[in-house]
């Protein structure tokens, strides 16, 4: 199991045992949304779960012009 899995998996441990936590989690592709989540997480010090649907990329590009591995280095970058 991955470093963030375990995490992720521990968040919903500590939900099931009463805890008030969760994940920021964005579905969107738009450069300014990922850089907003990615700064929150920074500054809480917490996972940022990132995901873009498949109209928005895909193998052809999907309406923002990338494919996942483009997407990939958007939020890499």
């Amino acid at each position: 199991m991955s470093c963030a899995t375990k995490r992720f998996a521990a968040i919903g441990a500590r939900r099931a045992a009463g805890g008030k936590e969760g994940i920021t989690s964005i579905c969107s592709a738009h450069p300014l949304v990922i850089d907003a989540a990615l700064r929150h997480g920074a500054l809480h010090g917490a996972d940022v779960l990132i995901e873009a649907t498949c109209n928005q990329v895909n193998h052809e590009g999907g309406y923002t012009g990338m494919a996942p591995a483009a997407f990939r280095g958007l939020v890499e970058t």
